[in-house]
Parts: C-alpha cells; structure tokens; sequence
C-alpha cells in the first residue's frame, strides 16, 4: 500500500503591505480534505504565518527543507501532495528569466524559483508521485515541467508575455509590482534526469494573476475554492486518478472543468496542468537489456544512461495516448483511510480561526 504525505503551505503576509486574506484558510481547508481522503493526519505538515512557533513559519528554508525531506523520504508508489496558496511572481526579465513562490521571513518576502522547485523533484525516486497545486500569479510553469496541457506552447517566459490580466476582485499581485521583491539566485545549469511522476495544477497560466476573493461569504482563494467544489462533485481520488494517469486527453478535459469554473464565476484567470516523469519503477528485473549481459539482482534500478531512451519512448507514449484514466489510486483508497483526527497548529495571538 503507498505511503500518502501532505504538505500545506498558505502565507497571509500579516502585518505587510502584500497582505492577502484567505490563506491560511485555504490550506486548512485542504488539509481536512487530504486527512479525510486517505492522508494520515501524522503525515500532514502545515506552515502559516498564521501559526506560532519557529518550525511551522513558511520560510524559505522551510519550505526547501520539508520538499526536499518528503522527497528523498518518498518510495515507488508513495504519493505526496503539496497546496501553496499565497503570493506568486515573475523576474520579467530577458535573462535568466523565472517564476517564484515567495515565502516569508520576519516580515520580509523571500523567493524559491522555479528551477529550484524543478532540481527538488529531480530527485524523485522513479515510480514515486508529487501532486501540486498552486494558487498563486504566474503559477502556470512554476516547477518548469516538461509538457503543459493549457499553454499552447513552451516559449521562454518573457515571449509568452507579462501583461497582467484584471480582475474585478482583489489580486494577489497586488503588491508584487514590476520586479521581485527579494532577489533569487542564478540559474544554474541541471540536466533533468530520470525522476518520479510529477503533475502540478496551477491557479492561473504563466502571465496571468490569481484572485484572493470573497467565495461563499468568506475570504479564499479562487483557484482553492474551485478545487474543492470540483473534490465535492467529484471525489478527491477521482480527480487524483486523472493527474495521475498519465493521459493528457484525460487531464484536458480536468482543466476544461476548472477553466468552465472561473468563467461561471466571473474570473478570468485559466488554471493550468503541468507534468513530467515516470509512473512506474523501472527495475533491471522487468527491463532487461537484450545481449549477452551478467544477471542483475532483482529490483535493482537501471541507470541513468540506460533509462533514457526507455523515457523518450515512455513520455511519447503518455503524451499521445487516447485512453481512459487508470484507476491507480481509488483501489487503495478504502484501505488508506484512516480515523486519525487532524490537529491544525496554534494560531497566533490575534490571528482568529474561521468559523
């Protein structure tokens, strides 16, 4: 039976200029969806600036050091689920151009780009999954994945354009600006290499903003408010049968649903599908090389080299098959409930929970 492990990240930016309202919310909504949905609540990690405590505060070396933790701790099979809802921005520039999730320290903004995000997944294990889903500007290629369902092409960011789409609600660029409000670091060069499946589901397409709204009354962010009617219609193991099958025709008409959403409720953001990797282990045992060749132990993974070309003709055929989703998760569904009650962290001295 996978493993199943959350990890939720919903910054408010209290007592700033950039401060939005329904984040932390967000994440606390779709915490109590994973924990009822198969995630054990003792594998469900949250950081708010809403919360007390040093360990919780999404900063930048916190986010960074739990992805990188739930990554190397992932097997073939595990599945881990990764929500940000918060501030999103661009470089706009020409060179070394990026896009960044924007974490907080002690008041101040800070950023992880998106070829940091990409380099943490890199080191996914062959047959693990990572599952995300980002509410916020400029979400649509934020780990930089190989295929994309709604963009129409991969341009460099820059050409794909910067103009930011209005919307009648509040924007949660609203305090991003022209530029970054804290410098990233410089691109470095990192060959992408034989890694674990990877699909990220994105509020808005590379250019546009998302909306931190009012929703059914409350403060929450657009893009979380349409996962979760689409996760009460649906089913959560529904939706994550469709990311995680490796269809394109099947997530194309996922992201038809979520685009129909926003138009129904008058936003203009288009969310976004990305993906990348293998679903499967690739093990010597179930893909040996043919010619003369020593017998290898059972289970032992091929190497990089040898993968290649197996991943060229494996990705050719994801992209292009027209076939139904797998069913790879609701078989075990039943089985990875679990009773468990989640504790969701103290709230800071005036940071009163939603009713």
């Amino acid at each position: 039976m996978p493993n199943y492990y959350g990890f939720c990240v919903g910054i408010n930016y209290i007592g700033t200029e950039n401060q939005l309202a329904g984040c932390v919310d967000d994440i606390e909504d779709m915490a109590k969806l994973m924990q009822a949905s198969g995630v054990p609540a003792k594998n469900i990690q949250m950081f708010s600036d809403a919360y007390k405590g040093a360990a919780v505060q999404p900063t930048r070396d916190n986010i960074i050091n739990g992805l990188k933790a739930l990554v190397a701790k992932a097997q073939p099979d595990d599945i881990i689920f990764f929500h940000y809802s918060g501030h999103g921005t661009n470089s706009l520039r020409r060179k070394n151009d990026y896009e960044a999730i924007c974490p907080i320290k002690d008041k101040e903004i800070e950023l992880i780009a998106d070829f940091e995000l990409h380099a943490i997944i890199n080191e996914l294990v062959p047959g693990a999954r990572f599952v995300s889903a980002l509410d916020c500007c400029h979400s649509g290629d934020m780990f930089n994945l190989e295929f994309n369902v709604g963009e129409k092409s991969k341009l460099t960011h820059y050409d794909r354009g910067v103009s930011v789409a209005k919307e009648d609600v509040k924007s949660k660029a609203k305090a991003a600006g022209k530029k970054p409000p804290h410098a990233a670091p410089e691109k470095p060069v990192v060959a992408t290499k034989p890694h674990g499946y990877v699909v990220v589901v994105s509020g808005c397409e590379i250019k546009q903003t998302s909306a931190d709204a009012e929703q059914d009354g409350r403060p929450q962010g657009a893009f979380t408010a349409c996962l979760k009617d689409l996760i009460k219609e649906h089913g959560f193991h529904y939706i994550l049968d469709i990311l995680l099958s490796g269809s394109k025709q099947q997530m194309q008409g996922l992201d038809t649903q979520m685009r129909a959403w926003m138009k129904t409720n008058r936003y203009s953001q288009l969310p976004d599908i990305a993906f990348e990797g293998q679903l499967a282990a690739m093990s010597r045992d179930l893909m040996m090389k043919k010619g003369p060749q020593a017998p290898a132990k059972a289970g032992e993974l091929i190497t990089d080299d040898e993968a290649r070309p197996l991943l060229m003709q494996f990705a050719k055929f994801m992209r292009d098959a027209q076939r139904p989703a797998a069913q790879v998760v609701s078989a075990t569904a039943v089985e990875a409930r679990n009773d468990e009650m989640l504790q969701l962290p103290e709230r800071r001295k005036g940071v009163a929970a939603r009713k």
